[in-house]
């Protein structure tokens, strides 16, 4: 809603940065490891997929091994180490943050000091 978009963005960066200090609690990392291995099958049930995953490991310079222990290095995840990775690779105070709207809100958002482009 454009009346509270500079409070959604507060919010949004607020449990962001409560993320950042604190992490996921074990049951919130138990969830996400079980998500990702849950969805792990989907991203490799077609040869077009397994073979999109394979050129992109290769792309990244990262073994194809990767696929072939994925499960089992994703129940290695701990919440500790999980935090440690986030807070080493997002910086709350660097973030860009594109709001798409009404030119009537931007007095909302002041407080960041807003770089402006008007698409027209």
């Amino acid at each position: 809603k454009n009346e509270s978009a500079g409070q959604t963005l507060q919010e949004s960066l607020n449990v962001l940065d409560a993320y950042v200090k604190s992490g996921a609690t074990d049951a919130e990392t138990a969830a996400a490891r079980s998500q990702l291995v849950g969805q792990f099958p989907r991203a490799i049930e077609t040869p077009d997929r397994f073979a999109y995953n394979l050129m992109v490991l290769d792309f990244m310079g990262i073994s194809n091994d990767y696929l072939k222990n994925f499960i089992r290095n994703v129940g290695k995840i701990k919440s500790k180490s999980a935090q440690e990775a986030f807070g080493q690779t997002v910086n709350p105070g660097q973030l860009k943050i594109l709001v798409y709207g009404n030119e009537a809100i931007i007095p909302q958002f002041e407080k960041w000091k807003p770089e402006i482009e008007k698409i027209r």
